[in-house]
């Protein structure tokens, strides 16, 4: 009786030990959780601002190609103007030399 006594104490303080481990993964495991969901929740905010970051930055580069574009027809219509007024200058010493 006195053996199986001692050795029920011996299976409880095994299974004491057992359950002080699992209780220590599980509260480090528990700590992992909650620092990857903050971390989680961070990273979800961030990504949140880069796509509006995003959002914002798309806009303004079609701005600023309609913009480029009205420039460039700009520039192309005052050269086409440039160049009339040359034409019309190079033909006016020919008119003087018929008056």
């Amino acid at each position: 009786m006195e053996d199986e006594k001692e050795s029920l104490k011996q299976k409880l303080a095994e299974v004491s030990g057992s359950l002080e481990e699992a209780t220590a993964q599980l509260t480090e495991l528990t700590k992992d959780r909650v620092d990857l969901r903050t971390k989680l929740g961070k990273t979800e905010d961030l990504v949140g601002r880069l796509e509006e970051e995003k959002s914002i930055l798309q806009i303004r580069e079609r701005e600023l190609l309609d913009f480029k574009v009205r420039h460039d027809q700009q520039l192309e219509n005052l050269g086409n103007a440039v160049d009339i007024r040359v034409d019309v200058w190079k033909v006016i010493p020919e008119l003087l030399e018929w008056i």
